[in-house]
């Protein structure tokens, strides 16, 4: 996912003729790894042992390993991106993480109704991409 993310943002850069500095595609990378690593940790911790898939195994063997360098990975990468990007692009950047915590919000407190709302793969595809094209169109 990591290296996708920067193959798209640099396709994105390059279609919108955009210079991106390197601390951006570090600010991007960082941002993936961190939200993905997040999710496979609680499907993981959800799982426990009982998980089938390989990763959630993974994450949930290894989780006292992974979760220190997860919490300084997400303090650098806020740190990072409060220096080096601009305003605009961090405010955006919040609204579009409020909006993620409002969707995951009402699918948690709204499970008898949850088939109504967004499917979560289709919904995390377009914040992904949202994500990703941000900046380059800011």
């Amino acid at each position: 996912m990591v290296i996708g993310s920067l193959m798209v943002g640099a396709f994105a850069c390059m279609l919108l003729d955009v210079d991106a500095d390197l601390w951006w595609y570090l600010i991007l990378a960082f941002s993936v790894w961190v939200m993905y690593t997040a999710d496979h940790i609680l499907d993981a911790w959800r799982g426990k042992t009982t998980s089938t898939i390989v990763r959630h195994k993974f994450h949930y063997t290894y989780r006292k390993v992974i979760i220190p360098i997860w919490i300084i990975v997400a303090i650098a990468n806020v740190i990072i991106c409060l220096i080096k990007l601009e305003n605009e692009i961090i405010f955006l950047g919040l609204a579009l993480g409020l909006c993620i915590m409002i969707y995951f919000g009402v699918i948690y407190f709204n499970k008898e109704s949850r088939t109504y709302f967004l499917q979560k793969e289709l919904f995390i595809a377009l914040v992904y991409i949202t994500g990703i094209w941000l900046a380059p169109v800011v």
